[in-house]
């Protein structure tokens, strides 16, 4: 890689490693090197990034931070177009609410399961299943089986109802 014929400013951490969006403008270098080491069938480790031409002015200990925030927006960025997918696939958020006004409710079809847990970011489906409240957390039951996966607490549910096949 070549280096920018003016060096860009240092990266600094604002000390929010929930704050993914400070590392937006650094997105396009970063996501180029991705896709390279992708195309090459490497693994993109930490140290594939410390060269990039947005990180040249940056500490080392500020690189790393760097490198561990855009990882985490790559994968952010790509659940969030799984989930617009999803919705304009006739898919819905679930609304907590729904569970208040009738608690024995229980809906049928495709589920995904969104959450954040130790910085880290997961999208999970389950096809033809069943998502109840028991209490205040949701529980997923997937088709022909009696106990279910249970959601934490605060998760993002997508929902999308079941359709009928017809002969």
């Amino acid at each position: 890689m070549s280096q920018p014929a003016t060096l860009p400013a240092p990266f600094v951490f604002d000390r929010d490693y929930n704050n993914h969006e400070q590392v937006r403008h650094l997105m396009p270098d970063y996501l180029a090197r991705y896709a390279e080491l992708t195309r090459a069938g490497r693994y993109p480790y930490n140290d594939e990034f410390k060269q990039l031409p947005c990180l040249a002015t940056t500490d080392d200990k500020n690189q790393d931070t760097a490198i561990y925030l855009m990882q985490n927006l790559r994968r952010i960025d790509e659940e969030n177009a799984w989930e617009a997918d999803f919705l304009a696939a006739g898919g819905r958020v679930v609304d907590p609410a729904e569970f208040d006004a009738n608690p024995d409710l229980m809906l049928r079809g495709t589920f995904v399961h969104r959450n954040v847990y130790s910085g880290n970011h997961g999208w999970r489906e389950y096809e033809a299943a069943r998502l109840i409240r028991d209490g205040r957390t949701f529980v997923v039951i997937p088709k022909g089986k009696r106990n279910g996966h249970i959601l934490g607490y605060g998760a993002r549910i997508l929902h999308r109802p079941a359709t009928k096949a017809r002969r």
